[in-house]
């Protein structure tokens, strides 16, 4: 087996009086040497010649833990090679490898998207995009450290002007005012989770291209814990919002919000994304959030009211994404045209109304949402029995008009 390890030889001492520092490899019984860049004073070592200077050590010690990482990517050939091959194979330079972490990011979204995770794509795009504003596009993936993300956490607080893509494919700028502690950790998290996959794909034993984790020693943000929305809706909020006289994009976003409220809390994205049918006056879909993970896909099957008929018909998926180029576009408008509350009210109150109002439980409302943790509970019985949530969905709906009832 070969080892290595480091020595300085005291009749080595230089005219200077420095004294340059040897790695020593042992294999087969044979010693052999190779002189390394560093080198040390008699203050920098002890009377027994180590190394007694911090710095210098760690330098030597990171060299060593390579050259290790190197003999144990040799394998099996090691016990057919001299010693002499061995110190030449685990030293040989390599060509520098220059890895551009926004070109990786960039890659990495194309794959989301054609992965069609588009949720998820939505997410790190964004973190790319304020990574790209800070870094004007380019950026060395071994110049991501502990300072250069706290630098970037600080640009994230500033207000600013962005550039992105709107609708039509075209570029908009927006007054942005900085984000908060929850913003900031949302772009930091993408940021580590595609840079811990760039220093998987591009690290292997032996070969370390990534060479740190600059996320050990960053302090990630605590997001500040939001409150739980919709329960600062009441009944007769609901009610005007229904039945208010509106226009444009105040009619859009009280149009998706209703289509929410009567449809068990239905999300946006799956409005937007999702291959809707309706069978039997049902409506049926997977959830996108978390079709890929779970082994119903997030099937779900909603009775479909009276009121929310019309606006299933008139807001199919292909008709808003005739319309809105994509999601996140979809999405600002709606909540423009909301106003004061956020489309999570429909959903929040939907689920608040459902417990505080006839006592339905956790689980069960957890169904109706076809939350991914009731996975468990949904393959059981939910492909087969949807009762559970259409008598939750007509006692909510019955709160706000007898003709909204659903028998079941």
């Amino acid at each position: 087996m070969a080892t290595v390890d480091y020595v300085v030889f005291k009749h080595h001492r230089k005219s200077n009086g420095t004294y340059n520092i040897k790695y020593r490899l042992t294999h087969r019984r044979k010693q052999v040497y190779k002189a390394s860049s560093h080198y040390v004073v008699d203050a920098q070592l002890k009377p027994n010649m180590t190394i007694k200077d911090y710095v210098v050590l760690k330098k030597i010690n990171r060299d060593l833990e390579v050259m290790r990482d190197n003999i144990g990517a040799i394998g099996f050939d090691l016990d057919h090679m001299t010693a002499d091959d061995v110190l030449q194979r685990i030293t040989e330079s390599k060509e520098p490898v220059d890895i551009d972490f926004i070109k990786y990011c960039k890659k990495h979204l194309d794959k989301l998207q054609s992965d069609g995770k588009q949720g998820t794509h939505r997410a790190r795009r964004s973190a790319v995009n304020h990574l790209i504003d800070y870094t004007k596009g380019s950026l060395d993936v071994n110049k991501v450290t502990t300072m250069f993300l706290r630098g970037f956490e600080n640009f994230l607080k500033k207000p600013r002007i962005i550039a992105r893509e709107n609708q039509f494919g075209g570029i908009t700028k927006l007054n942005s005012k900085g984000l908060e502690r929850s913003g900031i950790f949302k772009v930091m998290t993408n940021i580590r989770t595609m840079h811990n996959m760039c220093r998987k794909e591009y690290n292997s034993t032996g070969n370390i291209l990534v060479t740190a984790n600059p996320f050990e020693y960053y302090d990630m943000p605590v997001p500040i814990k939001s409150r739980k929305k919709g329960s600062d809706l009441s009944i007769q909020d609901i009610i005007n919002m229904r039945d208010a006289d509106l226009t444009g994009r105040a009619k859009l976003g009280r149009d998706i919000f209703m289509l929410s409220f009567y449809m068990c809390g239905l999300n946006m994205v799956d409005m937007y994304e999702s291959e809707r049918s309706i069978v039997d006056g049902r409506l049926e879909y997977s959830r996108s959030k978390v079709k890929d993970r779970r082994s119903d896909e997030g099937f779900i099957s909603i009775k479909i009211p009276a009121p929310a008929l019309p606006l299933l018909e008139q807001y199919t998926s292909e008709y808003l994404q005739r319309r809105y180029s994509n999601y996140t576009n979809f999405n600002a408008a709606v909540n423009k045209g909301l106003g004061e509350i956020t489309f999570y009210h429909a959903r929040h109150t939907f689920a608040t109304l459902a417990s505080k109002e006839f006592g339905h439980s956790d689980r069960d409302i957890g169904i109706a949402l076809n939350h991914s943790s009731e996975q468990s509970v949904t393959s059981r019985y939910i492909d087969t029995d949807w009762s559970i949530i259409d008598k939750i969905q007509a006692d909510v709906l019955s709160l706000i008009s007898a003709n909204d009832k659903i028998e079941v």
